[in-house]
């Protein structure tokens, strides 16, 4: 193979123009070597660019953990619409025969709990956006405090960094290439690794309030649509708590693969939880069996 040479800001190899260097021209134009040195007091960590980057395949893995708050909140709010609306349902069932009293008791309860979620979720999300922003604001007036303050701040990014792994050295580094004049990219660097805030995605308590009333409602509306119409008293009661019985082992299915879980351990799981809560509610309403007039 002929050595590439440039001209007129291209790339001539086999008497062929092109524009974009070739892989190989780069190697051969840098001297004179196709192989990438990580170490280079350490011979033996060398390795082939060709073969490392083109025959080598790309791999790739799911990190389950990033998927743990939307997932949390998913799976609580359907098993929390589920179980709470049925068990009312059912606490009401066992104590008065009458299908009205079940049918209004599970409006009642997916109203009631949807608003519920919505409202205890967004106070929560508020004051965790709250707590950061307020950290936030902190860190960004220890930095305007002047270059004694900087200085520090810098210090404690490096003793994070030497925790992390890295040496001394190379810590003290990287921590003064971070430490810019721009403030604000600082206090984002400084939020991220010293507090564990990102700042390009802070909680949104309304977004979150209405994840929680949907997930809510969703859960609890099949098992209330199942039975509400049927006449026999029953058949209601049996329909209701197969409908709910199902829908809790789907529902810790569900999470359980999407959370990389042993599934049968976690869908066993959800399902005693909401067993035991719907037995306690109806057993609640024939303790006290009460005929609603």
């Amino acid at each position: 193979m002929r050595d590439p040479v440039k001209k007129n800001d291209s790339y001539i190899i086999n008497n062929v123009d092109d524009n974009t260097p070739s892989t190989s021209s780069k190697l051969l134009e840098k001297d004179n070597s196709n192989y990438d040195t990580f170490a280079s007091s350490n011979n033996s960590l060398e390795q082939p660019l060709l073969e490392s980057y083109v025959a080598m395949p790309s791999f790739g893995h799911i990190h389950y953990s990033q998927r743990a708050p939307w997932l949390r909140a998913a799976v609580l709010g359907l098993n929390d619409g589920l179980v709470s609306t049925s068990s009312t349902m059912l606490g009401v069932g066992g104590g008065s025969s009458q299908s009205s009293a079940m049918f209004i008791a599970g409006v009642a309860a997916l109203v009631a709990g949807s608003l519920s979620m919505a409202c205890g979720e967004y106070v929560s999300v508020s004051s965790q956006k709250d707590a950061e922003k307020a950290d936030l604001a902190k860190e960004r007036e220890e930095h305007l405090k002047g270059p004694l303050h900087r200085q520090k701040e810098l210090e404690e990014l490096r003793n994070i960094y030497i925790e992390k792994g890295l040496t001394p050295e190379l810590a003290t580094e990287v921590a003064q290439q971070l430490t810019t004049d721009n403030i604000e990219e600082v206090v984002k660097i400084h939020a991220r690794d010293e507090l564990g805030i990102n700042v390009n995605a802070l909680a949104n308590p309304l977004q979150a309030a209405l994840v929680s009333a949907l997930t809510f409602f969703s859960g609890g509306i099949i098992p209330f649509l199942s039975c509400s119409f049927i006449e026999d008293f029953n058949l209601k009661l049996t329909v209701l708590v197969v409908v709910s019985m199902v829908l809790l082992y789907l529902f810790g299915t569900i999470g359980a693969v999407l959370g990389g879980a042993p599934v049968f351990k976690a869908s066993m799981r959800v399902l005693i939880g909401g067993i035991i809560a719907m037995a306690g509610s109806f057993g609640i309403g024939k303790l006290f069996n009460v005929e609603v007039p």
